[in-house]
């Protein structure tokens, strides 16, 4: 009877180390796919992509895979909601890199760093002239 028990308090302890491997594998993986710069991507180049007022997370992160910034909408949903910022995203023209990391375009996004367009205003102008050069 000994043997016996000896022999599944091994087994437990084989299936419990296990058990570990497997969720701390887990774990690295989504620290993986949120914190590091996604290197896989043969395109560097910087996007512009423009965020409507009023999308959900689920159309922005369609957006982001259609315009070739994420790999996987439901890797972004999911680290989106994992740092707790699905509905703080703010609309705007963004400048987005394929190679950035989901956490980086997370807070980009959450924080409203939109791109900057430089503008030339000459001298003497009047108010009308100057609001049609801003309006294009």
């Amino acid at each position: 009877m000994s043997k016996w028990i000896a022999k599944r308090r091994r087994l437990l302890i084989y299936a419990g180390s296990a058990a570990s491997a497997c969720v701390l594998l887990a774990v690295v993986a989504v620290v993986a796919l949120l914190f590091l710069p996604q290197f896989w991507h043969k395109q560097a180049t910087a996007r512009q992509v423009t965020i409507a007022r009023g999308m959900n997370l689920a159309q922005i992160a369609q957006l982001l895979k259609e315009e070739g910034i994420v790999t996987n909408s439901r890797g972004f949903v999911l680290a989106t909601k994992l740092l707790r910022t699905d509905a703080h995203l703010k609309a705007g023209k963004y400048q987005l890199s394929p190679r950035l990391s989901y956490f980086r375009i997370v807070d980009l996004l959450r924080k409203g760093r939109v791109s900057a367009e430089w503008v030339r205003i000459p001298e003497g102008l009047d108010s009308w002239t100057v609001a049609s050069i801003l309006a294009r």
